[in-house]
């Protein structure tokens, strides 16, 4: 857990000593009710990542946090330290339900719009964060990271025999004869991979409510594009913004790759395959069974 001497840790990155502290997660203290202050122990940089992200994000005028330090010599913490300044507001899932049907409708086109912008920036290859290079970029092609990850899956669900063998089969020959979409993917793209209004904080403003900024970067990857509809919409139990009014803001911008629904079917599998494996390891029976259920579905498609 973070150290409860704030005060200290801000002194130390010549920031004031806080005046309210709200814990949010055993990893994440909110001071002032601007400033976050995230703690990760774990081996993978996380928060170095997240604080790239957002770096070059906020430089392109993209509303995301600002970072004010980040710290992983864990000299005087125990893990790797983030400090983030973000815009006084609301979480959008905290009063989502509330809001008018015009209000959720503009608030999802202007969510599209962001998401395309992030989309048209550059990125120097595929993949995870590379911790050597400090950057995205250890496959030049697309193709290289995603059969990576679908070596490793299915290696994992075979050996675990999690799914029935019938089907893991049938999803691993799928991805593997996609092999031609696949090798048609949009340069290296930014995929969120958790969007939804739990990860973005709204103002009202002049005229309404707007995106203050979009949080939660933690879990994002470089992709082909379509990755990002295949993530969008998979959750019954999520947030998300309107599917029409989304997609008006996202095309304004930026045109979509004409077979995106085959790509994202076909990142979907995979993303089902993992999710199978994940819950089978926690023993959530439930969420296994929602994650094999899709499967199914897809496959007859």
């Amino acid at each position: 857990m973070i150290s409860t001497d704030y005060a200290a840790i801000l002194e130390r990155h010549q920031l004031p000593a806080p005046t309210t502290i709200t814990p949010l997660t055993p990893y994440t203290v909110l001071l002032d009710e601007t400033i976050l202050l995230h703690l990760s122990d774990g081996p993978q940089p996380v928060l170095s990542k997240v604080a790239l992200i957002e770096r070059q994000l906020l430089g392109a005028g993209i509303p995301v946090a600002e970072v004010l330090a980040l710290d992983t010599s864990r000299e005087y913490v125990a893990g790797d330290l983030l400090i983030e300044r973000v815009p006084a507001g609301v979480v959008a899932g905290e009063i989502w339900q509330s809001l008018t049907r015009t209000e959720q409708e503009a608030l999802s086109e202007a969510l599209g719009t962001i998401i395309a912008r992030v989309h048209n920036l550059a990125w120097p290859g595929y993949g995870d964060f590379d911790p050597a290079q400090k950057n995205f970029g250890l496959h030049g092609r697309w193709i290289e990271a995603l059969v990576e990850r679908i070596t490793a899956l299915s290696t994992a669900l075979q050996d675990g025999l999690v799914l029935p063998a019938r089907l893991v089969d049938g999803a691993i020959i799928a991805l593997n004869d996609g092999d031609s979409l696949i090798e048609t993917a949009s340069p290296p793209t930014l995929i969120h991979c958790a969007l939804s209004w739990d990860h973005v904080r709204l103002q009202q403003r002049e005229g309404g409510w707007q995106i203050a900024a979009l949080m939660g970067w933690s879990g994002a990857i470089v992709a082909d594009e379509a990755w990002e509809l295949a993530e969008l919409w998979l959750h019954r139990n999520h947030l998300y913004p309107d599917p029409d009014c989304f997609l008006g803001g996202y095309r304004s911008l930026h045109q979509p790759q004409l077979d995106r629904r085959a790509r994202r079917d076909l990142y979907r599998l995979l993303i089902h395959l993992e999710g199978a494996l994940a819950a089978h390891q926690a023993s959530d029976i439930f969420r296994y069974a929602r994650h094999e259920a899709a499967l199914l579905r897809l496959l007859r498609k």
